[in-house]
């Protein structure tokens, strides 16, 4: 939460029970945490989303939770149209 509150994009992930992932984006950022929690929850075989300021998502394959992390900036690079 305190990320989101100084102006950034946080993306956290959990292996536990396969893969886990929660976006929060503050306000005044051209990000949607829906569009960026799908794309990383895609990467673990599974789906999620939500609103663009907080989604949540996940997929049974925890063992591709690092690389899928690991593509985070990508996407929010992706998001904010660089």
């Amino acid at each position: 939460k305190a990320l989101v509150e100084e102006g950034r994009v946080a993306v956290v992930g959990s292996a536990v029970a396969g893969a886990q992932f929660v976006v929060g984006v503050p306000d005044g950022v051209a990000v949607d945490a829906g569009d960026v929690v799908g794309k990383l929850a895609r990467r673990v075989g599974g789906g999620g989303g939500g609103p663009p300021e907080f989604a949540q998502g996940g997929g049974p394959d925890g063992s591709d939770l690092d690389d899928a992390l690991a593509d985070a900036p990508d996407i929010l690079r992706e998001g904010l149209g660089e």
